[in-house]
């Protein structure tokens, strides 16, 4: 009978064991998670700062635009640009800004002379005739030459003829101009293969147009046309 109760007692101490380790089996362990200091979300102070450092170190990667403010408004005797003709040394950007407005077309890149490598560009009469009236020769983003046509016509009148800053009359019917103010002929270069021998059927009308050095105007209209 006491063999019977101890063999109770010691099943009930066993049968408590069992059940406490088993709920400490069965307890759900709470995870260890570890923060490690260089995996802290950063803060928006430090994010901020930290990619104004790095837009600070990289090299810029644009080229800043020339500023409206650093082009003349006036042409070198202080006209303004409106009534203005196009000079040399002119900015080319400023092509489109004078009085005669854009150009109305552009010729080829001049190949060899004085004006090597420089895009010519015309304007022309408003009238059926469309004749050209003014070219300027663009080169390094600036104008590089100058000259007149057709100045043995109304385009442009015999009293101011020989001033460059004179301003066409764009307008007008294209007819002579009064043979006392008319030009002497000028030769079409196309109709020459050397241009010396141009300069020399050409000088009188260049020097008419007032040129300092009309054998050398010639020469340059030569190439500008027919080089």
């Amino acid at each position: 009978m006491r063999h019977s109760t101890l063999f109770s007692l010691l099943g009930i101490a066993l049968l408590a064991l069992a059940l406490s380790t088993c709920a400490v089996v069965m307890t759900p362990q709470k995870q260890q998670t570890s923060v490690s200091a260089n995996t802290r979300p950063a803060t928006p102070q430090l994010a901020n700062t930290q990619a104004k450092t790095v837009a600070e170190t990289q090299p810029s990667t644009t080229t800043p635009a020339p500023q409206a403010e650093d082009l003349p408004t006036a042409n070198p005797d202080g006209k303004p640009l409106a009534q203005s003709m196009p000079w040399k040394g002119m900015p080319a950007a400023l092509l489109g800004s004078t009085y005669l407005g854009e150009p109305d077309e552009t010729g080829e890149v001049i190949d060899g002379g004085l004006l090597d490598g420089g895009t010519p560009h015309y304007w022309r009469s408003h009238n059926e005739r469309h004749e050209r009236v003014f070219e300027a020769v663009v080169r390094g983003g600036e104008v590089i030459d100058v000259s007149r046509w057709n100045t043995g016509r109304n385009y442009w009148p015999p009293e101011t003829s020989l001033r460059a800053s004179a301003l066409p009359i764009l307008d007008a019917s294209g007819d002579k101009n009064p043979e006392s103010g008319a030009a002497p002929d000028l030769p079409d270069p196309n109709d020459y293969d050397d241009p010396d021998d141009y300069e020399a059927d050409a000088e009188d009308y260049f020097a008419w147009l007032g040129c300092e050095d009309p054998a050398q105007a010639a020469y340059l209209y030569w190439e500008s046309v027919a080089g």
